[in-house]
């Protein structure tokens, strides 16, 4: 292959050099391109070039090209048929995906303005698709503007070539009218047409419009996942989170979201709009299959689903099992308050307790209110004032903890009055 490829480099480079006696200065008109005729085919060269298909159908691409490069040589005198040589050998080298020798080729063909008016636009719109191919979107544009500058009536191809050319050039926004065109032209329009016009969608924040086709590649494919996650990934940079929600409802039914951030984004969705017990169940399912991690972060949010669907006996365990896995004392402080509310006020501060000996706390002071809070309801207001006093040690500027303090210091002095009059 290597040596066939240095023979078609040599061979094709020995005669790529040779200039058109009148190269185009000025593109032709569409009315004047539309009046030329084909130009005579000498019997000779028609049977070369048939012969040179042939080579290229049996794929011996060496003798093809061979056989179109003698034929440029023999026929460049006579203008037509020397186009049609070079235009048959760019077609032949772009099958080969010699890009650039083939828009050479191509490009030598048009230069001298003698193709009729077909021929012209097809091989206008292969240099185009060339160019794309090597990247030249510069060039791949300049080339489908003139072909658009003289088509009739153009397809929905053409426009959706023109619009990732400029796409691809940085010129979306002008790309996605172009893409839009190509998508309304069809009754069905292709996936890849679809998935690039939303992509441009996306990229130009158009997240309704993205939307719309989203609607279109969920419908018509339903079996994709990466429309479904699309879709509520767009809805979700809307801020439509119930949308979004019901969207991730519908994939995971599908069986589509598996991946552990996925689920975990959707429970969390889940927990925020108010929907816990689903939540909980479906961390508690995932969890049990091996989907989702058995670490303190997955717990955490476990608890908070329970807790909120107000399960506090299954917040606390799923607290439990965060907190041994936990190096600081902030969800034993969490659980304490589980305990408050259970009215468990001993386990709260034993809860407390072990919270401020592991340490390492985000708020200090709200662990030594909720243990005197315990104290207090305990009726130990020693302790309870020892723990609150710690807590406005902390925090002078909390007026709860102070009121608690005065509510508690007065009730210890009625206490103390009570039992000088009942000793009296």
């Amino acid at each position: 292959m290597k040596v066939l490829a240095l023979i078609l480099f040599l061979s094709f480079n020995a005669y790529g050099a040779i200039k058109t006696e009148t190269p185009i200065k000025k593109e032709v008109s569409k009315a004047t391109l539309k009046k030329r005729k084909a130009g005579l085919t000498s019997r000779i060269t028609h049977k070369r070039l048939e012969r040179a298909l042939r080579y290229s159908k049996n794929k011996d691409n060496k003798k093809a090209i061979a056989t179109l490069i003698k034929l440029l040589k023999q026929t460049k005198n006579r203008k037509y048929e020397y186009a049609i040589v070079w235009q048959n050998l760019g077609l032949m080298l772009a099958g080969m995906g010699e890009n650039k020798k083939a828009i050479k080729a191509l490009e030598n063909s048009l230069k001298l303005n003698t193709l009729p008016y077909q021929q012209t636009l097809s091989s206008l719109f292969t240099v185009a698709q060339l160019y794309f191919a090597d990247e030249n979107f510069g060039k791949a544009k300049e080339k489908m503007k003139l072909w658009f500058s003289y088509a009739d009536k153009p397809k929905g191809q053409a426009y959706m070539l023109m619009g990732m050319i400029l796409g691809q050039g940085g010129e979306k926004e002008k790309a996605l009218d172009y893409v839009n065109i190509a998508i309304n032209s069809e009754k069905k329009p292709s996936e890849k047409w679809l998935q690039y016009a939303l992509s441009l969608n996306h990229s130009l924040k158009k997240y309704k419009n993205a939307l719309k086709l989203l609607v279109t590649l969920t419908s018509d494919y339903p079996e994709n996942p990466r429309y479904w996650k699309q879709f509520y990934q767009t809805y979700l940079s809307l801020m439509q989170d119930d949308k979004a929600l019901a969207v991730m409802d519908m994939a995971y039914k599908k069986g589509f979201l598996t991946g552990e951030s996925e689920i975990i984004n959707m429970v969390s969705l889940m927990v925020y709009l108010k929907m816990p017990y689903k939540a909980a169940n479906i961390m508690v399912n995932e969890m049990s299959l091996g989907h989702v991690k058995e670490n303190q972060k997955n717990f955490e949010l476990l608890s908070q689903a329970w807790y909120q669907a107000k399960e506090n006996q299954k917040a606390i365990q799923a607290l439990d099992q965060a907190g041994s896995l936990s190096i600081d004392g902030n969800l034993l402080a969490k659980k304490g308050y589980i305990l408050l509310e259970t009215d468990d006020w001993s386990e709260a501060i034993n809860s407390f307790k072990r919270s401020l000996a592991k340490g390492k706390l985000e708020d200090k002071s709200k662990v030594y209110f909720g243990l005197g809070l315990a104290y207090f309801n305990q009726d130990n207001l020693s302790l309870a004032l020892d723990a609150l006093n710690n807590a406005k040690s902390l925090d002078s500027d909390n007026k709860a903890i102070a009121t608690w303090i005065e509510q508690i210091k007065d009730k210890k002095m009625a206490l103390n009055e009570k039992e000088i009059k009942t000793s009296i």
